[in-house]
């Protein structure tokens, strides 16, 4: 049997997929309803752009989640890894179309401060609010107890060697511990480490978790939801503590990132024996501010429907609640806010 050429195949499989598309099955163009077909589709885009965050994080798992939810009621979607800084410049800039990011990154943008000035909100609005966000200092307990650190300000004031991780620039915990120690603290890593003698790395989840059970890490700092299974994976195998940071600091950060105080109550993890007060904030969902009213709409409301499988990959995903959607002094597009608001008139 004749082998079929390259250029054989790829018109076969270019007209599989015409043949695909133009079929009723196709998402895009299924009849019917929000989130199917639009009076207008021939405005929308032919597939949507996702970016999620960091490998083992809670938003690279969600990324997928979503995307297959916007596939099915809408547009074929694609996740990929992002970060929260990052993700705002992408959007804006078209290379994406969706993206995780944080509240206090917008708040920050509007803050004043020179060095946020770089992150441009133009093209730029809410999709959903979607869980809240907390920062977690995680400190292995042996490390804890040997230099009497129960707290961060014990921490950063710590002189001797603190082998601390974080995740990688550009990611929304970078950005949120660059922040706490400037804003709350006057200092930042590299003082810390000329200074103090820390050694100060940056990796992924997963690598930072496997260094932390095995004592090559003394610290992780990073941000992620209420509910986190890679603590509670952690704790599996290694003592740890989740450091609290002092009220003054807390509402310094509030006051100039909108930025909120989050209690860990006691019991959520096995460390956890009394409440710890830590910076709190809202992982949210960016889109285009130019894409159509109607695709959006469409987009929060996949975004709601699909709530109990998406939960399913991350428990945090099931606080997605229509009264906290659109957040409070940030530009929310008017397809998801058309969305959020007949969702709270039905209650």
């Amino acid at each position: 049997m004749k082998q079929k050429t390259r250029p054989q195949l790829m018109g076969i499989a270019v007209l599989l997929v015409l043949l695909f598309m133009l079929s009723p099955a196709f998402p895009a163009a299924a009849a019917g309803g929000v989130g199917k077909k639009a009076e207008n589709p021939e405005t929308w885009p032919a597939g949507l752009r996702l970016l999620s965050g960091p490998n083992g994080g809670q938003w690279y798992f969600l990324g997928d989640a979503i995307a297959e939810a916007f596939t099915k009621h809408l547009l074929p979607t694609v996740s990929r890894i992002g970060g929260g800084v990052a993700n705002i410049a992408s959007v804006g800039g078209k290379t994406a179309d969706v993206g995780f990011t944080l509240n206090c990154f917008l708040g920050a943008s509007a803050s004043g401060e020179e060095e946020y000035k770089s992150i441009k909100l133009e093209n730029t609005a809410v999709l959903a609010d979607i869980y809240p966000q907390v920062m977690y200092f995680l400190v292995r307990k042996d490390f804890a107890d040997a230099h009497g650190i129960k707290d961060l300000d014990g921490l950063v004031a710590l002189k001797a060697p603190v082998n601390f991780a974080s995740l990688h620039p550009g990611t929304a915990s970078e950005f949120l511990l660059s922040m706490i120690l400037k804003y709350g603290y006057g200092t930042d890593v590299e003082k810390l480490g000329s200074e103090n003698g820390w050694n100060v790395v940056y990796g992924n989840y997963a690598e930072i978790a496997d260094d932390i059970a095995d004592g090559a890490l003394d610290c992780f700092a990073y941000s992620a939801g209420v509910d986190v299974p890679l603590i509670h994976a952690i704790e599996g195998t290694t003592d740890v503590l989740i450091l609290p940071m002092r009220k003054e600091v807390l509402s310094t950060l509030a006051g100039k990132f909108k930025t909120v105080v989050h209690v860990i109550e006691a019991g959520q993890y096995k460390n956890v024996s009394d409440p710890v007060e830590t910076l709190g904030d809202y992982t949210c969902l960016i889109t285009r501010a130019d894409l159509p009213d109607d695709l959006v709409y469409g987009m929060a409301n996949a975004l709601w429907e699909d709530r109990a499988v998406i939960t399913r990959t991350v428990a945090d995903y099931g606080r997605l609640d229509q009264k906290t959607a659109v957040p409070d002094g940030l530009a929310t597009h008017p397809g998801a806010l058309r969305f959020w608001k007949e969702l709270a008139e039905k209650d």
